[in-house]
């Protein structure tokens, strides 16, 4: 998958999407390397996996997403990225799950704006509210 969007493998950037990969909400930068070093007895520093972060972002790998609270967040990118659940007490961001009926409104959406003369080029939907675990 690296090679294919032009980065280098490496122990860091195998590593950094191996943690992305496994999970199903976005992680801040903190979360990520605290994974990687558990996951691995390679010493793994601030830098290097920020920068990772960076170049899956730049490759379309990754999305940096930002929440409420200000702090980026990353997660594999896919085509439910755009369509996000934010928890407004621990501000977790999580994907919605498929739905065709929504994919449906929004395509219908971008018609309606495209007849009045406006080109959309990508839609993205975040609905807020609290988390099961934040609820409990």
């Amino acid at each position: 998958m690296l090679h294919a969007h032009g980065l280098r493998v490496t122990r860091a950037a195998v590593s950094v999407l191996a943690v992305l990969s496994a999970q199903s909400a976005a992680l801040t930068h903190e979360e990520v390397l605290a994974t990687c070093r558990l996951a691995s007895e390679a010493g793994f520093d601030r830098v290097t996996v920020y920068r990772v972060l960076d170049r899956l972002t730049q490759a379309g790998l990754a999305d940096r997403l930002m929440g409420s609270d200000g702090v980026a967040r990353f997660m594999l990118h896919d085509a439910q990225s755009s369509q996000l659940f934010e928890c407004e007490a621990c501000h977790r961001l999580q994907s919605l799950p498929e739905d065709a009926e929504l994919q449906a409104v929004l395509e219908r959406l971008s018609r309606s704006l495209r007849r009045r003369g406006m080109k959309p080029s990508e839609s993205a939907l975040r609905i807020r509210g609290t988390c099961a675990d934040c609820r409990h």
